[in-house]
């Protein structure tokens, strides 16, 4: 997964993952801890680790991170 650098201070970017629950996930930047929204779209089993679940939020929080105003 490519992530755009931090618009805020061009610094890397890292994926974060199971911060609050098993499948959530976003993006955060290493330098300034500036962070995209918290995904978290959970289906029939989201009381247990599914890498479905995980991809998918990973998809939505790296397009997000990367869309610019």
């Amino acid at each position: 997964m490519n992530l755009k650098r931090c618009p805020f201070c061009f610094g890397i970017a890292d994926i974060s993952i199971g911060e609050h629950s098993f499948n959530d996930v976003k993006i955060r930047c290493r330098d300034c801890c500036a962070e995209g929204p918290l995904f978290d779209t959970d289906g029939p089993e989201s009381f247990c680790e599914s890498p479905d679940q995980i991809e998918r939020n990973v998809e939505l929080a790296a397009a997000h991170w990367n869309k610019r105003a």
